[in-house]
């Protein structure tokens, strides 16, 4: 399989090689996606919707877009024979939002080949929240958190920026490969956590305000080719 992969990768750059005319855009969109060949578990993969629009052939602004949402729902028995049996609820409520725009500039005058530098913007927010109905066993408790989910997974808001350098090669004129790199900052804050529980009928709220974060500066790349298309 894996063998059966490269194969046709090399194909294909080879009839887009010889039959392409004209090669980079001018205007218009392009999208693009990973592109790990030698991966034949999955050889394309998506971090994030990543789009680029050609304002002319030198300047391009550029938006990746990040949506998960993640809810999970798991239940454990407690109690022995049939008249005592509890069943108890975990739910995890795991939702990710992040949005990175950008501009890039492109330089040389090459037929297939787009040198270019720009910079971009990421800003990137996780909610994380948990509850356990019938906690530990006993019917009506509740157990309520927010700001971290049942597996201490926190939430978090992060803020970044990076100055980038790449390329684009153009195989034909709707498709090209190209590669990444820059340096990046980046400034992450945990939320705080809040657990509420109902034990017995008594209602309890305490709040843990972390304050944690981490910031960070160094070297960005994406080890994937970036393969992409042009409309």
């Amino acid at each position: 399989m894996k063998k059966l992969v490269i194969a046709m990768f090399i194909v294909l750059c080879a009839v887009t090689f010889v039959n392409a005319q004209d090669f980079k855009p001018s205007s218009g969109l392009t999208m693009e996606v990973n592109f790990r060949p030698a991966n034949t578990v999955s050889p394309i993969s998506i971090n994030e919707l990543r789009g680029r629009l050609f304002l002319n052939d030198r300047m391009a602004i550029r938006l990746g877009l990040l949506i998960n949402m993640n809810n999970t729902t798991s239940s454990t028995q407690y109690g022995v024979g049939t008249n005592n049996l509890v069943v108890a609820e975990f739910k995890n409520k795991n939702f990710d939002f992040g949005f990175t725009p950008g501009i890039e500039i492109h330089v040389g005058d090459m037929e297939r080949l787009s040198p270019y530098f720009g910079a971009e913007i990421g800003l990137r927010f996780n909610s994380r929240s948990g509850s356990i109905t019938n906690y530990q066993g006993t019917v009506g408790d509740n157990y309520e958190i927010s700001g971290c989910d049942l597996n201490n997974n926190l939430g978090s808001t992060i803020i970044g920026f990076n100055f980038l350098t790449g390329f684009d090669f153009y195989v034909s004129k709707h498709l090209y490969m190209g590669a990444e790199v820059g340096l990046g900052f980046a400034s992450t804050s945990w939320k705080d956590t809040e657990v509420t529980t109902k034990l017995g009928g008594v209602t309890t709220t305490t709040k843990d305000p972390l304050g944690n974060s981490n910031t960070f500066l160094g070297v960005v790349f994406n080890p994937a080719i970036r393969l992409g298309w042009a409309f």
